[in-house]
């Protein structure tokens, strides 16, 4: 986390959530479904602070560094 210059990035976080839940549609013949959510919240994640002296942008924080927010379903059928 730290840079050139003990210079301090901005912190990282990330919330991650699942949920699973099976149906039973005979005896035998089950279906499973799963819905999963990356960055729940939507936090943007900044990459580091631009340590080039002879750069114009000299201390500042550049672009994101991580995903917005990504939803994922699957199903599966048992039987």
């Amino acid at each position: 986390r730290t840079a050139t210059y003990h210079l301090f990035g901005p912190g990282a976080y990330n919330v991650d959530a699942g949920l699973r839940r099976t149906f039973q549609i005979t005896h035998r013949v089950n279906f499973v479904f799963n819905a999963e959510a990356f960055n729940v919240t939507n936090t943007v994640h900044f990459s580091g602070i631009n340590t080039n002296v002879t750069s114009s942008g000299f201390g500042t924080v550049g672009r994101q560094s991580n995903h917005p927010r990504d939803w994922q379903f699957s199903g599966k059928l048992n039987f």
